[in-house]
């Protein structure tokens, strides 16, 4: 059973590894959910800005913008690009006027989360393992020492 579940466990990591190899680039189409309130907006893999806003930018510069984690102070204080993915960039349109876009995760991000959460998973059961382990081993010893206890003192 155990020879089972870790052949098993093997099958599934490959198979995860396999699977983020060769993840399809244009993972997007076809995900994209319509902004009913923000109709100017233009979409591009991970950012969504609109064009009055940055006249000076088109949508290819936005890729090579870093999409960081909002603080807890920017969720607060209700900032509207954190609100939508809880992730914004900084982008600069001249050299004074700096904006701030809402977008997505980064896939390193999520790949990251996955993981740690296998790992704690992976540690949880390694734990009950040794757990059960240790204590049908001490509940063994107890037998045994009762049934030479037993065989003793019938002698």
């Amino acid at each position: 059973m155990v020879a089972t579940i870790i052949f098993l466990g093997m099958v599934t990591i490959i198979s995860v590894v396999i699977e983020t190899k060769y993840e399809p680039e244009n993972k997007h189409i076809g995900k994209s959910k319509p902004d009913a309130g923000n109709t100017g907006a233009s979409d591009t893999e991970n950012h969504t800005i609109e064009p009055t806003t940055c006249p000076l930018i088109d949508n290819s510069t936005l890729e090579h913008y870093k999409c960081k984690k909002c603080t807890a102070l920017q969720l607060e204080s209700g900032l509207a690009a954190c609100e939508k993915t809880g992730f914004i960039a900084q982008v600069k349109c001249t050299d004074t006027q700096v904006i701030t876009v809402s977008c997505e995760e980064p896939a390193h991000e999520k790949q990251r989360s996955f993981w740690v959460h296998e790992g704690v998973w992976f540690g949880i059961g390694v734990i009950s393992y040794l757990y059960v382990h240790f204590r049908r081993s001490s509940l063994d010893q107890k037998v045994l020492d009762k049934v030479n206890k037993q065989i003793a003192s019938g002698v």
